[in-house]
Formats: C-alpha cells, structure tokens, sequence
C-alpha cells in the first residue's frame, strides 16, 4: 500500500482534496479481494480437513 496509494493518486490524477475518497477506493479494492480470497481458502480447508467418509 506504500506505493499504490501515491501511484493511484498520480494516475487518476487526484489531488488533496480527494484524499478521503481515495483511501475508500484504496482501501475497498484491496479488502474486498482479501475477503473472498482468504473465504475461498477456508472453506478449502475445511473440505479438505474434515470431510467424514463412510467406509462401510
């Protein structure tokens, strides 16, 4: 976030007065894809670990 936060500012050309939305974007685009990928891996590893099979 140290870098992408000034690069995004520069590119979309935002200023200071745009700070506030910015750190929203920021913030929101980098937690949103966290949460589904981190919800992805628990429930594959919940699959993996505890899926009870009936062996006769």
């Amino acid at each position: 976030m140290t870098f992408l936060l000034p690069y995004t500012l520069l590119r979309r050309g935002w200023q200071r007065k745009h700070r506030e939305l910015s750190m929203f974007d920021l913030s929101l685009g980098l937690f949103i894809p966290f949460l589904i990928a981190t919800s992805c891996l628990v429930l594959a590893a919940g699959s993996a670990f505890y899926t009870k099979t009936d062996d006769g």
